[in-house]
């Protein structure tokens, strides 16, 4: 009996481990087209413009009715100075100028912070869409359901400097049934970003490039003919 007991347990607490594991977060980051980088666990943008989505399945605390930030934060420059601009919808944001050092107030700090950061509240919209994980399916675009609310920030970072990059939570401030402050989050293996692609070189970088390689090609040329 008490080996019946013990299995019973075991499988129990693997059926526990096994449904935590695969539990869909209240509140997730998704880019469309997006890639998961699971070293980072950070959902990565496929370009220089795309389309951030904020995802929310609702529950007791965090309802449709809530306040809801959105964090930008630089990634790659620390100093103060002026690293460009990125823009969220038709809103146009300089780095560092327009922005706050440090970690957001309601968001628990974490590898990301402290930065220069930006933030942003709204709300959702009434709409809904049939709920998915963003970690186990990156890049998706929602598809009409019931169950899950999006709100959706077009997200250009074209005009940032080489070499920073903008990373964005989710977050949502409430109080408990104890009337207690408390937050809720994307997990940090939900957060999303962005880095702009290497600089296009110049018409005359690239005049000097295909010299070069023009030259390396007569100079390989001679040494086969010798």
């Amino acid at each position: 009996m008490k080996k019946i007991t013990s299995l019973l347990t075991g499988v129990m607490l693997v059926m526990g481990m096994a449904t935590a594991a695969y539990a869909i977060p209240t509140l997730q980051l998704d880019i469309v087209g997006g890639t998961y980088d699971s070293g980072a666990e950070t959902i990565v943008a496929p370009g220089e413009t795309f389309t951030l989505n904020a995802l929310l399945i609702p529950d007791t605390d965090t309802t449709i009715s809530g306040t809801y930030y959105l964090s930008a934060a630089l990634t790659g420059g620390t100093a103060r100075g002026d690293y460009g601009t990125f823009k969220i919808g038709t809103t146009d944001y300089s780095v560092t100028s327009g922005m706050v050092f440090g970690t957001p107030e309601d968001l628990p700090s974490h590898g990301i912070f402290d930065a220069w950061y930006k933030e942003i509240s709204f709300m959702f919209p009434a709409t809904q869409y049939t709920p998915y994980n963003s970690q186990d399916n990156p890049g998706t675009s929602p598809t009409t359901g019931s169950g899950m609310y999006v709100n959706s920030f077009a997200i250009d970072i074209s005009g940032l400097t080489a070499g920073v990059g903008i990373h964005f939570d989710l977050y949502h401030p409430f109080f408990n049934h104890k009337g207690k402050a408390a937050i809720d989050k994307a997990p940090f293996s939900h957060d999303a970003e962005g880095t702009p692609g290497a600089p296009v070189p110049e018409p005359g970088t690239m005049m000097l490039l295909g010299f070069g390689m023009f030259g390396l090609a007569i100079l390989g040329k001679r040494r086969m003919n010798r």
